[in-house]
């Protein structure tokens, strides 16, 4: 299992800020569909766990807030 961040450019404003995410490999690892970082915060942890494969994988993951998007990636190592 791995933990992510969602890094905001600012801190989020009263209410919140509702980030989307996705992944290009939902097989692979499960994310939130969105993860909210609280008023006057600017970075959320979400935790990341992955399934075993047989293989190295590579997956990018996708966060849109506020109609800009940005993408990483994060290696999966093969289970031993």
């Amino acid at each position: 299992m791995a933990t992510d961040h969602v890094v905001l450019d600012g801190l989020a404003p009263s209410g919140g800020a509702v980030v989307a995410l996705r992944t290009d490999r939902p097989d692979v690892i499960t994310i939130p569909s969105s993860v909210k970082v609280g008023k006057g915060w600017a970075v959320k942890a979400f935790t990341v766990p992955a399934r075993s494969q047989s293989e190295e994988v590579t997956v990018t993951i996708r966060a849109n807030y506020a109609g800009v998007t940005r993408e990483t990636t994060l290696q999966v190592y093969a289970a031993y």
